[in-house]
């Protein structure tokens, strides 16, 4: 919404306002919940909403279409060995992905990937997701949390900082590639069920259990 003052007389300019529905009603808070086998076509429509250089840091390579191997991976997870959490927010059509974390575990590590839509960077939205990945892997029994960033993903670095992560400068990288890693206190055992995530439908996440590793893909 616009709005147009009148100028006062003897002046050729007039003052606008615009935009005053978004200043007085900011948007909605995204919410976070489990991935299900059927959002197939909401992760679809936010991926390929990602910019060009958003889903290049994303899957460290030009994504040009989500194929539906790529989508099979963003939306099967078991909860279990692949956790991924999604935000959305309600519009006019529906649910909206804004936003997508997932990690892949194998033995007492996983690795970790993150994704926010462009219209929403800068709004706290990573942290969230990172804080509930953490919350996910450390109430799973898992000793370490993992992620390989681009070096020029500067926005990706920070927030790993502020969250307690560090450079693990022994790691095995391709080159371009940062490898962050932070421990995890275990609060439970490695067989004990993992608390649900707040704010997020659905029961609590089944124990772990072995399985071959995968990197987050997704």
């Amino acid at each position: 919404m616009s709005l147009v003052l009148d100028a006062p007389a003897g002046h050729a300019a007039a003052f606008k306002i615009a935009d005053l529905g978004a200043a007085f009603c900011p948007p909605p808070e995204p919410r976070l919940r489990r991935v299900r086998a059927h959002d197939g076509q909401a992760m679809q429509r936010f991926v390929m909403g990602l910019s060009a250089a958003s889903r290049r840091m994303r899957f460290h390579g030009a994504v040009n279409a989500c194929t539906p191997g790529l989508l099979r991976q963003l939306t099967q997870a078991d909860d279990a060995d692949h956790v991924a959490i999604i935000a959305s927010v309600e519009g006019a059509e529906g649910e909206r992905f804004v936003g997508e974390a997932r990690y892949h575990a194998s033995g007492a590590s996983a690795e970790f990937a993150i994704a926010v839509a462009d219209g929403h960077q800068g709004r706290g939205l990573a942290d969230r997701l990172l804080r509930a990945l953490l919350q996910a892997a450390g109430g799973a029994g898992l000793a370490m949390l993992y992620g390989d960033v681009l070096n020029g993903n500067v926005r990706m670095a920070g927030l790993l900082q502020r969250h307690g992560f560090a450079i693990d400068a022994c790691a095995d990288v391709d080159p371009g590639v940062t490898r962050w890693q932070r421990a995890l206190p275990q609060s439970r055992g490695r067989d004990d069920r993992p608390a649900a995530l707040p704010g997020a439908s659905g029961p609590p996440w089944p124990a772990r259990r072995p399985s071959e590793s995968a990197r987050p893909a997704a």
